[in-house]
C-alpha cells in the first residue's frame, strides 16, 4: 500500500486558512465598529420605584431608604422587554452595617467571580482570602467582591407573574447548603448591593432571582443599577463607590462595578453577531459610569472571541491602567476580566485562581496598593501602575 503523506496537502491549506481566519476578524471588527451607540438616562427618584412601575426597582434590606440610582436604555424596545423581565423579579437589596466612617485603606483586594447561581462556595473563598492563600501569604483584611449570577430567593419574588424567565440553574454542591447571597452576606458580615436580573426559572421552580452584587468591608455609597441595553436576556450591572483612607489622613474615592454580558444573541441575531452584541451592552454600561476618577470594573464578559471582542476593547480604553496578562476563567476561554482607573502613585496587579472553588468560572484576584503600601513582587499574572509609558 503506498504511504499517505499530508505535508502537501497541509501547506496547501494553510493559507486558506489563514485568509479565512483573517476575513472572520476582519468582519467582526467592522460588524462591532457599526454596533449602534445604546444612550442610558437615570429612571426615577434615587431610592424608590416609581408608584406605576414594577417593585424591582424598590429596595429592600437594611437601608432600604439608601439612594439607589436606577439607569436604563433610552431607546423604547430596549426599555419595553427590560421591563417585561423586570416584573418577574425582587427588589434590589442592600445591607449596611453599624460603621459609617471607612477604615484606613490603603491596600484593597478586587475580586471577579461568577459564583454559578450558588455553586461557587464564598465562605472557603472569603476564608482562603483573609488567610492569605490567593495572594502569597499576605492576609487581606479589605476586599471588594464583584460577584455574578448571585441568586436570592424568598418570599421578595412575586409569586404569580407571566412573564419571560431564564432557565433554572441549580448546580450541585457535593453536600454543602446552598446559600442565598443575603444569607452570604449576613454570615460573612459583609455590606452588600445585590440586583436581580432574571428570575431563576419559573415561579412552579422556586422562588429565586439571579444577578450581580457587590460584597465588600468597606462601606459602599452612590449604588447604581445599569439596566444594559436589551439583547437576549435582562442584564442589570451594580455599581457603586467605596472611600480609601489612606494613612496621611487622605480620601480616594473609588467605582467599583460588576457586569454580567449575554453570552450568545438573541433570536434576532446570528452567532457571528455575538460580539457586536455585547459590544453594544458596554456602550450602554460606560454611558452610565463616571468617566473620569478611580475605578475598577470586573465581570464575566462571555468574551469567546477573546480581546477582539469590542466590549474587551471598549473596557480596557475606559480603564486605562489595566495591566495585560493572561490566563483562562471557564476551561480554555478567558471569560472573566478586571479593569483598573488607578489614583495617581497606586498600583495594581492581578492573577486567575487555580481552584473554581465548585462554580465553573475561576475567580480573577485584583490588588490595588497606594503610594505608602509596603512593595511587593507582582502576583502571577500581572503588574500596573498608573500613570505609566
Amino acid at each position: 500500500m503506498a504511504e499517505l503523506t499530508f505535508g502537501p496537502t497541509l501547506a496547501l491549506l494553510r493559507p486558506a486558512v489563514m485568509l479565512r481566519t483573517a476575513a472572520l476578524a476582519a468582519a467582526l471588527v467592522i460588524l462591532q465598529a457599526c454596533a449602534p451607540h445604546p444612550r442610558l438616562v437615570q429612571a426615577g427618584p434615587a431610592g424608590q420605584a416609581s408608584p406605576a412601575g414594577p417593585a424591582c426597582r424598590a429596595v429592600d434590606g437594611s437601608a432600604h431608604s439608601a439612594a439607589v440610582q436606577w439607569w436604563t436604555p433610552l431607546a423604547d424596545e430596549d426599555r419595553r422587554e427590560q421591563l417585561a423581565w423586570c416584573r418577574t423579579v425582587g427588589p434590589a437589596v442592600v445591607r449596611t452595617g453599624e460603621v459609617h466612617t471607612s477604615p484606613i485603606v490603603d491596600r484593597l483586594v478586587v475580586v471577579s467571580w461568577n459564583v454559578h447561581v450558588g455553586g461557587g462556595d464564598l465562605h472557603a473563598l472569603v476564608r482562603d482570602l483573609r488567610a492569605g492563600r490567593l495572594t502569597e501569604g499576605r492576609p487581606v483584611t479589605h476586599f471588594v467582591l464583584l460577584l455574578q449570577e448571585a441568586f436570592r430567593d424568598g418570599p421578595a419574588l412575586p409569586p404569580d407573574v407571566d412573564g419571560p424567565f431564564a432557565g433554572a440553574i441549580r448546580p450541585g454542591t457535593d453536600g454543602r447548603l446552598r446559600q442565598d447571597i443575603e444569607t452570604d452576606a449576613e454570615r460573612l458580615g459583609l455590606y452588600l448591593f445585590y440586583v436581580p436580573s432574571m428570575r431563576n426559572g419559573s415561579p412552579e421552580d422556586g422562588m429565586e432571582d439571579r444577578g450581580n452584587a457587590l460584597l465588600s468591608t468597606v462601606p459602599l455609597q452612590e449604588l447604581r443599577a445599569i439596566e444594559l441595553p436589551f439583547e437576549r436576556q435582562r442584564r442589570v450591572a451594580a455599581a457603586a463607590r467605596v472611600e480609601l483612607r489612606t494613612a496621611d489622613g487622605g480620601t480616594v474615592p473609588l467605582h467599583v462595578v460588576s457586569v454580567h454580558l449575554d453570552n450568545q444573541p438573541g433570536l434576532r441575531r446570528l452567532f457571528l453577531l455575538a460580539p457586536p452584541a455585547r459590544t453594544r451592552q458596554m456602550r450602554g454600561l460606560l454611558d452610565a459610569l463616571p468617566r473620569e476618577g478611580a475605578a475598577v470594573l470586573g465581570g464575566d464578559l462571555n468574551t469567546w472571541f477573546g480581546t477582539a471582542e469590542g466590549a474587551w476593547v471598549l473596557a480596557r480604553r475606559a480603564f486605562p491602567d489595566t495591566p495585560d496578562g493572561d490566563g483562562a476563567t471557564a476551561g480554555p476561554f478567558r471569560l472573566d476580566h478586571l479593569f483598573f482607573r488607578l489614583p495617581e502613585g497606586w498600583t495594581a496587579d492581578w492573577h486567575v485562581v487555580e481552584s473554581a472553588y465548585g462554580s465553573d468560572h475561576r475567580p480573577v484576584v485584583g490588588e490595588i496598593r497606594g503610594p505608602e503600601a509596603q512593595p511587593r513582587p507582582a502576583l502571577t499574572n500581572a503588574r500596573a501602575k498608573a500613570g505609566r509609558t
